[in-house]
């Protein structure tokens, strides 16, 4: 990547060399592919930031068959190489900083970055100043709405006995020590996570792991590590090198000095999967007993997706029931919310990405009182953490006047299961409450949570 004042450069000997990040790229790929199937989204345009090891970009390419696959990084020799193992290429040669939405026919739905965004310089600041930070603003800039990002970040003291090392070297040469805050940028998790937030990122998983030769749980060998720090790691003490010819004398005097020194193997990785919020998303309201036959499908679909999300299943039971052993048919739920329930749905580039029913009726938690109660929140899997349910429940709240008009309804009245933590979270940021628990009453240590808001 390019900063200020220093350049680090990758060679070829990069992709023999590099064994460390490939056993860990192997790990990166599961995860992604993990979280991926959890939500049921395949990818339709892939951008690759920073070109890692080519099994990665490889099973990225096979696997999903983009339309089109980005290929990002500021190395030419390493565009050209990889271009050849992928499917639909199209490459661009520029560094994070220059990226911008011009450079993009159509946007990526799924951008993956792994050993790369930390090779960036960073004053720890959300502003323009921050090479770390602008490029994060600009992958989020050209990103389609509601795609993911996954990163493999180095984290605090990664390799830090190699670094400490390097710098040795470096000092007992030429006198001082290398600033390696000009080249990298290693934060803890939770600033890592936090500076994601602020670009304006949704988190939807993030892990954050060890490997110490100490617990036998490093993947890798001290030889292994040894030789790929030298092709990677060590470019940010060399940046501090002009001459091509002394630093490669440089490496070769680091990688004696491992050999006789022995340092130990200790890293520390972050993987995180982001999402960009959606922003446009339109809303259908279908009163009781008025959906057409389309309407019904839809319904008819989205419950079936998403039946076994809940519990128990919304295909054993009603949408009022109080005895959730009572076995129903699959349409019994179907139809009471055609036939009792005011409906939203929301709609996202013209597909359904989910609904919402409400009704009137007497308040569980506050005997002898009117409420508005809602049975079912739901947003499809592939939409989940885009922002689309919060989007629910503020047009709800901005129609209920037209609803509680002239009848003296004070409250809005919602439940879930205890372990439903996802729910329970947006409930509490929308302004609901825990009003009521009943224990046990979906299974042993399975609770039924009620959570109330005041309309005054």
């Amino acid at each position: 990547m390019q900063s200020k004042t220093r350049r680090l450069s990758f060679g070829k000997e990069y992709f023999k060399d590099s064994l460390v990040q490939t056993k860990q790229n192997a790990k990166f790929i599961r995860f992604i592919f993990q979280t991926l199937k959890e939500f049921d989204f395949v990818p339709k345009v892939i951008m690759e930031a920073g070109i890692g090891d080519h099994l990665f970009v490889k099973k990225l390419s096979r696997i999903f068959l983009p339309s089109k696959f980005y290929l990002l990084d500021m190395n030419p020799v390493f565009v050209e190489s990889i271009s050849k193992e992928v499917v639909n290429p199209v490459p661009i040669v520029k560094n994070f900083i220059e990226l911008n939405e011009s450079f993009f026919e159509e946007k990526p739905d799924l951008i993956v970055s792994t050993n790369a965004l930390h090779w960036l310089p960073s004053n720890r600041k959300c502003d323009e100043n921050d090479f770390w930070y602008r490029s994060v603003k600009n992958f989020y800039s050209v990103l389609k709405e509601g795609g993911f990002f996954f990163i493999h970040q180095g984290l605090k003291w990664t390799y830090f006995p190699y670094y400490d090392l390097a710098c040795d070297l470096f000092e007992s040469k030429y006198g001082k020590r290398p600033d390696l805050k000009e080249v990298l940028y290693y934060p803890v998790f939770s600033e890592f996570r936090a500076r994601l937030r602020h670009a304006g990122f949704k988190i939807v998983d993030g892990k954050e792991f060890y490997e110490l030769e100490l617990f036998d749980n490093a993947p890798y060998t001290r030889e292994e590590l040894t030789k790929s720090f030298a092709v990677a790691g060590l470019n940010a003490v060399l940046a501090f090198i002009e001459d091509e010819k002394e630093k490669e004398n440089f490496r070769t005097e680091f990688k004696s000095l491992c050999a006789i020194m022995e340092p130990p193997v200790f890293s520390h990785r972050g993987f995180i999967a982001l999402r960009k919020p959606v922003s446009s998303v339109v809303f259908r309201v279908i009163s009781p007993g008025s959906a057409n036959e389309r309407d019904r499908r839809i319904l008819e679909n989205l419950l079936r997706e998403v039946s076994n999300d809940f519990y128990p299943p919304l295909d054993v039971r009603g949408p009022d029931d109080t005895h959730f052993t009572t076995l129903k048919g699959r349409d019994y739920y179907l139809n009471e919310l055609l036939c009792n329930y005011h409906l939203i749905f929301a709609f996202y580039e013209n597909e359904v990405s989910g609904f919402f029913a409400f009704r009137e009726k007497e308040s569980f938690c506050f005997p002898g009182k009117r409420a508005i109660y809602i049975s079912t929140f739901v947003v499809r899997r592939k939409y989940r953490r885009c922002g689309i349910g919060k989007k629910l429940f503020d047009h709800f709240f901005e129609i209920l006047p037209d609803f509680t008009a002239g009848r003296k309804i004070l409250l809005v009245e919602t439940r879930t299961w205890s372990t439903n933590e996802k729910s329970s979270s947006l409930l509490l940021k929308s302004g609901f409450e825990l009003a009521k628990r009943i224990e046990n009453h979906r299974g042993e240590g399975i609770h039924t949570d009620y959570y109330v808001k005041f309309l005054i």
